[in-house]
């Protein structure tokens, strides 16, 4: 989503840093006030004319077949907040990703031989709350905070979204990365990430 000479590589090509407009004031939100991605993703297609955006972040797994740094692939997102009454729907929304960025990240990780799922995941207001286990029987495979805005953003805007996540926390095994493992070893997801750039 964002063009490839405006990208400068780090740790050979791990990581990825871009700027945005300095000019502009940004508002970080805490989990209350809703997700601060999906702030960033509704600016990101408006004012910057993007067309996809691809979300990497940490999750916690509710199942025991995902284990510490395995990726997830949201294919759709459920969510324990209020987020879509602005839409005044008159219903539930069914938050899911764009298929053809999807399958790109799909390819991308078997090409990698990562380990990954593709599924459902909770975007929770309360990350580490004890209120997984019911989602989990319903098969979801991981809680975040962010997966359910951006993919209503994009829908409302007919654009492209897919969030990959790195397994940071095993709600199930009670198992957690170091802070160090999270700040240098999540790479996988960006590799992933950096194959579904459209040019």
């Amino acid at each position: 989503w964002l063009r490839k000479e405006n990208i400068m590589d780090i740790h050979n090509g791990k990581t990825m840093l871009t700027f945005l407009d300095s000019n502009k004031d940004y508002m970080l939100y805490d989990s209350q006030n809703h997700v601060v991605a999906t702030q960033k993703g509704n600016e990101l297609y408006t004012h910057y004319d993007v067309e996809r955006i691809i979300r990497i972040g940490s999750a916690g797994s509710t199942t025991k077949d995902l284990k510490l740094f395995d990726l997830v692939i949201a294919q759709g997102a459920s969510t324990n907040s209020s987020w879509s009454e602005q839409y005044h729907l008159g219903g539930t929304y069914s938050a899911i990703a764009s298929y053809p960025v999807m399958e790109e990240a799909i390819n991308a990780s078997k090409k990698f031989g990562y380990r990954f799922k593709v599924g459902q995941v909770l975007s929770s207001d309360n990350f580490y709350g004890e209120e997984w286990e019911p989602w989990a029987n319903m098969g979801i495979l991981a809680c975040e905070m962010e997966a359910y805005g951006l993919y209503c953003v994009a829908a409302q805007l007919h654009k492209e979204a897919l969030t990959i996540l790195t397994i940071s926390d095993s709600l199930v095994e009670h198992a957690e990365t170091t802070a160090e493992e999270r700040e240098k070893s999540f790479t996988n997801m960006m590799d992933v990430a950096l194959e579904c750039i459209k040019e």
